[in-house]
């Protein structure tokens, strides 16, 4: 049977100047001979309206040219495009449909994005768009969905770190005692973040004297470390003091580290570091720390005699 492929854009608002803005779409395949009133119905059904709360369209041709754009005036959705040569048919569909692009399946998922019930991965979206929609979508398509449904939430890297200094702001209003401090290059980009709550300065007094230092990759389009400082409350528990982003873990990015967190929480007597052999780290505490102790953890000793002996 042939069929129309349809795009419907919906729950967006108009402007004064005729454009349908920050709206949601979805795809819909309807046979190319169905009745207008069945063809109404099948839309409210993918979209999820009430039928009875329809305000009637001015004109519609179901049998328009492909590819011919043209806007539909209803103050609940639009036909955005009307697609009649396609290559599959509403019962047996062809494989990563170039239809459903991944602006299209981002605006299915963003809603399990936000939830944090949900574990958003491309295998998910996959079986989400077999379950829901019978497509098939290759991985990499399942990816790009995911990337631009979260970059509508959250904004690109570039966009939060331009915000960074705003963020800091806010988080010095609403937590008082709270440290933080950027470095910037003379081009004026970013080079290196720290905070440390007040909480966990004022808290620090009441931990065991030591710290454990330690740094994560970030996995972003940015890249980038995340350095942590953490100590033990008398509960013995894990009791996090600071946290910074830098490029790497090299020697400038760790004196600079051990500066802010020395105008954070001070010095103490008796003063113990604890972390992995990383020779950044130990320049770093020897610069800014001279009279503390630094020791190695025990476990990264472990680990890294394991591998060795693994290779040897």
């Amino acid at each position: 049977m042939e069929t129309i492929c349809i795009i419907v854009a919906f729950n967006g608002r108009w402007t004064e100047d005729y454009k349908y803005l920050d709206h949601q779409t979805k795809l819909v395949l309807v046979p190319e001979a169905i009745r207008f009133e069945d063809f109404i119905k099948q839309i409210f059904e993918v979209i999820e309206l009430d039928r009875d709360k329809f305000e009637a369209l001015t004109w519609f041709d179901i049998n328009l040219g492909t590819s011919k754009e043209i806007i539909k005036d209803s103050t609940l959705f639009k036909i955005v495009k009307i697609e009649k040569n396609h290559d599959f048919s509403i019962n047996t569909m062809k494989a990563d449909q170039r239809h459903a692009t991944s602006k299209l399946i981002s605006d299915y998922i963003i809603d399990n994005l936000r939830d944090p019930r949900f574990e958003v991965t491309p295998a998910f979206v996959m079986a989400e768009m077999q379950k829901l929609h019978r497509l098939d979508i290759r991985y990499h398509k399942a990816w790009r969905a995911i990337q631009l449904a979260s970059t509508l939430i959250r904004g690109t890297p570039e966009e939060n770190y331009e915000l960074l200094s705003s963020y800091l702001y806010m988080m010095r209003s609403k937590n008082p005692g709270t440290y933080t401090n950027i470095k910037i290059d003379d081009n004026n980009r970013f080079l290196y973040m720290f905070y440390a709550y007040g909480s966990s300065i004022s808290g620090w007094n009441h931990c065991r004297p030591v710290i454990v230092v330690d740094a994560t990759f970030l996995k972003l389009k940015c890249c980038g470390v995340l350095m942590i400082s953490v100590s033990k409350d008398a509960n013995n528990q894990i009791f996090p003091l600071a946290f910074g982003i830098a490029e790497s873990e090299n020697n400038n990015s760790y004196e600079w580290y051990f500066s802010k967190l020395r105008n954070a929480i001070g010095s103490r007597e008796n003063l113990i570091f604890l972390s992995d052999r990383h020779q950044a780290i130990a320049y770093g505490i020897a610069k800014v720390y001279p009279e503390s102790h630094h020791g190695i953890c025990i476990y990264h000793l472990e680990q890294n005699l394991k591998r060795r002996k693994v290779r040897s």
